[in-house]
């Protein structure tokens, strides 16, 4: 008997190839536990208007990616931060 984790090799319950207990209960139901229909995979795509996953403040905030801005231009040779000394 396996507590927890994945069967070693799957079983066939009605039809469907079941790899752990919970697909073996969704299969006894006669649902396809390949394609839930209930559950977080149900709801994890369902419609939600997409958003970062973070979202910056302060002076990351112009880093956000729904602030579509024009890129800042590369900072030209003699100015603070044009340059690196990897040597110093």
């Amino acid at each position: 008997m396996i507590v927890g984790g994945n069967y070693s090799k799957p079983e066939l319950v009605n039809g469907y190839e079941c790899w752990n207990c919970s697909q073996v209960a969704d299969a006894k139901k006669g649902e396809d536990p390949a394609h839930p229909t209930t559950g977080l995979e149900a709801t994890a795509g369902g419609g939600a208007s997409p958003s970062g996953a973070v979202t910056f403040g302060g002076a990351l905030a112009g880093l956000n990616a729904t602030s579509a801005g024009p890129s800042p231009a590369p900072p030209s040779p003699g100015q603070p931060g044009s340059s690196l000394n990897v040597f110093a």
